[in-house]
């Protein structure tokens, strides 16, 4: 049901702080590296993105820090954890100076998992000054529904980007889909799948949609399917969205999601 892809750290609603670890800029974000969540609540096949900065780790070597961290997912109110993953230790690098250092992790909600109101608990320990911190937040799964999951930008497959870039750049979108009904005598979907780019003002910067259908599912993706990355070119300066859309024919339902793209002026 759970599956925990990446663990750099987490934040919390009411954290516990202690000596000198603080947990700032606490949010859950649309993919690593990705903009803030308008809310927390789940589809099934989503991944959930929690990210912070923590500052105050100290420093070992010229501006090398170590730390562990431990997670626990449970149902709430639930009397055992779900999930539970020991403290692993991890070394970083802040070259730049300071004690401030973005982290993130980063945890696949199963396409079976009920919904429910669910808790993520972790423990963050200073391998060096000692220090230690617990947080923990809620999040809501959400009954499966027809939507957009796994959203966000990459430089390639593997390395995800921000939601900004300059010009000359080429960025992927990642996307995957859940909800969607298939054929009671085939097996197989029906979906209409829409992508249109629009600038600051709402208007679209190409003369129609990118548009394509779905009417087949890998075997073992019968309940989320992932789509390729989407290669496009960020040529030009401005502010934009990426406005998708699907349409599932078998049940005339549709959902539609937007992502922000900000192209800066290297000036």
């Amino acid at each position: 049901m759970w599956a925990t892809l990446a663990l750099s750290t987490v934040l919390g609603l009411a954290p516990a702080q202690g000596d000198g670890l603080e947990l700032k800029d606490a949010r859950f974000t649309q993919s690593v590296l990705g903009a803030p969540r308008k809310d927390n609540k789940f589809l099934p096949g989503e991944l959930v993105v929690l990210s912070f900065a923590v500052e105050g780790l100290q420093t070992t070597g010229i501006c090398r820090v170590r730390y562990g961290m431990g997670l626990e997912l449970s149902k709430k109110g639930a009397d055992k954890p779900e999930y539970t993953r020991s403290p692993e230790d991890r070394e970083a690098v802040i070259g730049l100076g300071g004690t401030h250092l973005p982290l993130y992790a980063v945890s696949s909600v199963g396409t079976d998992t009920p919904a429910g109101t669910y808790v993520m608990k972790v423990t963050v320990v200073d391998r060096v000054g000692k220090g230690k911190a617990v947080l923990e937040r809620e999040f809501e799964v959400l009954p499966p529904q027809l939507g957009f999951v796994r959203v966000g930008l990459s430089y390639h497959a593997e390395l995800p980007a921000p939601p900004v870039a300059v010009p000359g750049q080429t960025l992927f979108l990642n996307f995957g889909l859940v909800g969607f009904a298939l054929d009671k005598k085939t097996g197989q979907p029906d979906l209409t799948f829409e992508m249109q780019p629009v600038d600051d003002k709402g208007k679209p910067t190409t003369s129609r949609p990118f548009k394509g259908d779905v009417r087949k599912a890998k075997e073992g993706f019968e309940r989320f399917i992932p789509f390729d990355p989407i290669a496009f070119s960020a040529h030009r300066p401005g502010k934009f969205q990426i406005r998708l859309k699907v349409t599932d024919n078998l049940t005339s339902k549709s959902a539609e999601h937007t992502l922000d793209l900000t192209v800066l002026d290297p000036k």
